[in-house]
């Protein structure tokens, strides 16, 4: 039985970003995917440097970079790159970090996570912000099998204004706190009920 050619190139292109080596890049919340598009700026000005900063940000994901297998250590890193909630620096302080981790044996996943303080947002980093990186931690928890990584191994990397964000997601995903909800509104408003 022969395949039509437009699902043979329907699965062809579908295909092109793993076979070109592209990461994979998980959505942490699969109903917001008919989001408006994201704004992405390059801000180097040096030929080959890419220094690209994101905003317009409304279906949070985290973008995946797995250790080879014989380096892998089993530790992971959730990366939240900064921008002041305005913008995130994506390659800077996403991408370049989660590769360096990569390399040394560690599972980095950059959140690229809804902004608060861009214009005009109807987000908050309370609700949002941190809701997405709560997401983000039991994301990696639940797959860790299929990632290579022990779920009591979880790091978050935020830059360096961010400490509250760090310090507030940090406490709630401590062992102990995993089974205790952490906020009272529902799943299904942008926050995770258990951690």
């Amino acid at each position: 039985c022969a395949l039509p050619i437009s699902i043979m190139r329907f699965a062809l292109l579908a295909c092109l970003p793993l076979l070109a080596g592209e990461k994979e890049v998980v959505a942490l919340w699969p109903g917001l995917a008919n989001a408006p598009a994201e704004v992405w700026v390059e801000r180097s000005t040096t030929p080959g440097v890419l220094d690209r900063a994101v905003s317009n940000i409304h279906n949070p994901t985290l973008t995946v970079y797995l250790p080879e297998p014989g380096k892998a250590t089993g530790a992971a890193l959730i990366i939240a790159a900064g921008g002041g909630h305005q913008r995130l620096a994506i390659d800077k302080e996403g991408f370049n970090v989660a590769k360096w981790f990569s390399d040394r044996g560690v599972a980095a996943f950059v959140l690229k996570y809804r902004l608060a303080r861009e214009k005009d947002s109807k987000y908050t980093v309370e609700e949002h912000a941190l809701g997405d990186g709560a997401r983000a931690i039991r994301m990696v928890r639940a797959n860790a099998k299929k990632w290579g990584v022990d779920p009591d191994k979880i790091g978050l990397s935020v830059s360096r204004r961010a400490e509250k964000w760090q310090g507030w997601l940090g406490r709630i995903t401590m062992p102990a706190m995993r089974r205790r909800p952490i906020l009272s509104r529902e799943f299904h408003r942008g926050h995770p009920t258990w951690c």
